[in-house]
């Protein structure tokens, strides 16, 4: 009876031992998980003040005019197109 009773403790000790092991992982994923959610949801705010931001910047204008998409045509200086206007 004795020897049952000692196994029994002891598989009761490991048993306990792995679920408390258990239960703090548990927590400690629990917490990472809160962590990653609110990171993503600063990251959420940050780019909808960036959109916000560039919206604004349309809608106010640029100080600085467009720059061109295709080059200039030299038909307005005098002479051919191989000449030099000096």
């Amino acid at each position: 009876m004795n020897l049952i009773e000692a196994l029994f403790q002891y598989v009761l000790m490991a048993y306990a031992v792995v679920g408390g092991i258990l239960a703090i992982i548990q927590l400690l994923s629990i917490v990472l998980a809160c962590c990653y959610a609110n990171q993503i949801s600063k990251d959420e705010e940050m780019a909808e003040v960036e959109q916000r931001w560039q919206d604004y910047e349309y809608e106010r204008g640029s100080s600085r005019p467009p720059t061109p998409s295709t080059p200039r045509s030299k038909s307005h200086i005098r002479g051919g197109d191989n000449e030099t206007a000096f």
